[in-house]
């Protein structure tokens, strides 16, 4: 069966998905929890590297595809907000969430997520930066008045926040996590289309240069890891 496309497997954002589950796998245990699992991504490569796996999304029609795509994970449709987990879990994964949330609603799911995991469970979320060096660019070429100014992309796509790694690790801090490792995904100099043309292996350095957590303010997306501190 022909899998269902969108917008984390095609394009710029599938090279960004690579790279995250690349990053994060190594951090993963047990039951994972994958919050706004659209249609099932992240939950594929998870289940394939043998975890148990949840997935949870507001859309019925992209649940609908995720069960298709991954019958050996378990999915849910639900809006965060009116999620009851049965049973918690070692990782919670919110790729792309937070920024989609007013800032006391995703203050309030980070609170959630703590009460959703297990003793030292992890939680792991992936955000947009507004101090990139492609938002950088953008500002000084006019395409925004300040670096957290919402494009016309981020408003396409539903953003309404952009977060910097001091305010990201501040708020994950509030809600009780012990922060593991805050670093940037991949260096990012210029929008997904123009980033979508870059040779392969010049991603793949863009990737490794991220790893260095000096270059996390230039950075597309910011990627945090924490444990539940109890």
């Amino acid at each position: 069966m022909e899998k269902q496309k969108t917008l984390d497997d095609k394009g710029f954002e599938l090279k960004a998905t690579k790279y995250f589950l690349k990053r994060i796998t190594p951090f993963c245990q047990g039951r994972i929890l994958d919050l706004g699992c659209g249609i099932g991504v992240v939950s594929e490569h998870l289940v394939n590297a043998g975890f148990k796996v949840v997935g949870v999304d507001g859309n019925k029609l992209k649940i609908e595809k995720a069960k298709k795509n991954v019958p050996k994970a378990k999915f849910i449709v639900s809006l965060f907000e009116d999620f009851e987990p049965h049973g918690k879990f070692d990782i919670i994964i919110a790729k792309n969430i937070l920024e989609h949330l007013r800032p006391n609603e995703a203050k309030e799911l980070m609170k959630k997520m703590y009460l959703w995991l297990n003793p030292k469970g992890r939680a792991i979320a992936c955000v947009p930066n507004c101090l990139s060096l492609n938002r950088r660019i953008g500002y000084h070429i006019g395409v925004s008045k300040h670096y957290s100014e919402l494009t016309e992309r981020d408003l396409a796509v539903g953003h309404v926040q952009l977060y910097t790694t001091d305010r990201l690790e501040l708020e994950f801090n509030e809600a009780g996590f012990r922060i593991i490792e805050l670093k940037g995904l991949l260096l990012k100099p210029f929008p997904n289309a123009m980033m979508e043309r870059i040779n392969e292996k010049i991603c793949d350095a863009l990737f490794e240069v991220a790893n260095d957590s000096r270059f996390a303010d230039l950075c597309g997306s910011i990627l945090i890891v924490c444990e539940k501190n109890d």
